[in-house]
């Protein structure tokens, strides 16, 4: 039967669609994989030096950082050693125009190779990357010269490109299931059936990345980041978690997911409630102190006479205006013992969470009582929140004397006469609560 459909790869139309459709798809794969700080010619600490991600600007897709930048190409189709080649030359005029891209990398993505003279060629320029790795400068010279006498390519280019074959078009189940390999490495979705990461992969690539090469926009990582994180955010922290089933008719619960939910719930609160037990242990005598009105604490924003949180683990606070000066994000252990992961966390719950999973994956906290690793796929569901400083025994009142001192006050006297701290937020004048006298 004749295809008429125009958008066909039979036709050229179709042949361009295919394409662009899936730079979106390899861009997504690209941008999870810098995020997870394992793609090549990127550096780990892509999100420290203010990533970003551009299609069809300066070519097909760009991934640049403060001082670099990735170029990629890509090819839809098989990659022969004759368009391999020209690809290389063209970076070559690329490094050579534009010498101020600072640390410069190449990539060919393509489907598939063809031919053994391209897979070699592929082989050469990793064995280039390795020798290079290696700063053995004789080394990388001989090899680079064999490159250039084998292939006819200049080796400064060479040393900086790789050649990829991976079969990332949006429609095809090899990206499908590349994405979510990548993307369970470097998000903590153990429970995420893969159901869920299609509907993540195609709405990424048909909606925010396709949206950004008509536009011909540029897209922070930190901001891709953010969205990709967002239903992935603990209970504790968005208060967000349902234990049940979506079928076509409806919702019904799903017994094994609230019980599996619950029984982890359980194990964070139980821990929890022992890290407020030790708190108040420890500031017993403050305590009754505040319910005598003898504290020697007075609020640094209102001047309010005593400190104490009314919050449920006691911590610290002012009931009258709701300042609180320590906030602590704990991840309960299988043995049941609190394991701090971020102390004064940012208040917005996206980038708590997007802090405490860059911390676990660079610092890869233990247990201090049993030794075991804090797990990533159980951060969902362990982690919980207190308003207290860590460790508990370095806490004593002084902190929040010597605080006050720091803010302005002199006992019960600010230094701006008859104003306070909050008085002066609530003016908007809070930039005067810092100011040198």
């Amino acid at each position: 039967m004749k295809d008429w459909n125009q958008f066909s790869p039979r036709f050229k139309g179709g042949q361009v669609a295919e394409r662009v459709s899936s730079q979106d798809s390899i861009a997504l794969v690209l941008v999870i994989e810098a995020l997870g700080g394992i793609l090549q010619g990127t550096p780990r600490n892509i999100l420290d030096l203010s990533g970003r991600i551009s299609l069809e600007k300066f070519e097909d897709i760009e991934i640049r950082w403060d001082g670099g930048c990735l170029i990629v190409s890509v090819k839809d189709k098989h990659l022969s050693y004759q368009e391999a080649k020209s690809e290389l030359e063209k970076f070559e005029e690329i490094l050579a125009t534009m010498p101020r891209l600072g640390e410069v990398a190449f990539r060919i993505e393509a489907t598939a190779l063809s031919g053994s003279k391209t897979r070699d060629l592929q082989g050469d320029l990793d064995r280039l990357l390795q020798v290079a790795s290696t700063e053995i400068s004789d080394e990388l010279d001989e090899v680079i010269e064999e490159f250039e006498e084998k292939h006819g390519v200049s080796g400064d280019v060479a040393v900086k490109s790789c050649i990829s074959s991976r079969d990332l078009s949006r429609d095809s189940d090899t990206a499908r299931a590349i994405f979510a390999t990548q993307f369970r490495s470097v998000f903590p979705v153990a429970d995420f059936t893969d159901d869920r990461i299609e509907e993540i992969f195609h709405d990424y690539t048909s909606r925010i990345l396709a949206g950004a090469r008509r536009r011909r926009e540029t897209i922070a990582l930190s901001q891709l980041r953010r969205e990709l994180l967002e239903p992935l955010v603990p209970l504790e922290l968005m208060q967000t978690k349902f234990d049940v089933l979506r079928t076509p008719f409806g919702y019904v619960p799903d017994q094994d997911l609230g019980e599996a939910w619950h029984r982890e719930h359980e194990i964070a609160m139980a821990v929890r409630r022992e890290v407020v037990k030790k708190w108040k242990r420890h500031t017993r005598r403050d305590l009754i102190a505040y319910f005598t009105y003898k504290s020697r604490v007075r609020c640094p924003f209102c001047n309010y006479p005593t400190v104490r949180s009314l919050l449920n683990d006691g911590g610290l606070g002012c009931p009258k205006c709701g300042w609180f000066p320590y906030l602590t994000v704990f991840y309960a252990c299988d043995c049941r013992a609190p394991v701090p992961v971020i102390r004064q966390p940012p208040m917005d719950g996206l980038d708590m969470f997007s802090d405490l999973l860059e911390y676990v994956r660079k610092e890869r906290p233990k247990c201090t009582e049993c030794g075991l690793d804090v797990e990533t796929e159980k951060l969902q569901d362990r982690t919980f929140l207190a308003h207290l400083p860590w460790p508990i025994e370095e806490y004593s009142d002084e902190k929040i004397i010597q605080m006050r001192i720091d803010m302005g006050w002199d006992g019960a006297k600010y230094k701006i006469e008859g104003e306070t701290p909050l008085s002066l937020i609530m003016k908007g004048r809070a930039s005067e609560i810092f100011e040198e006298d």
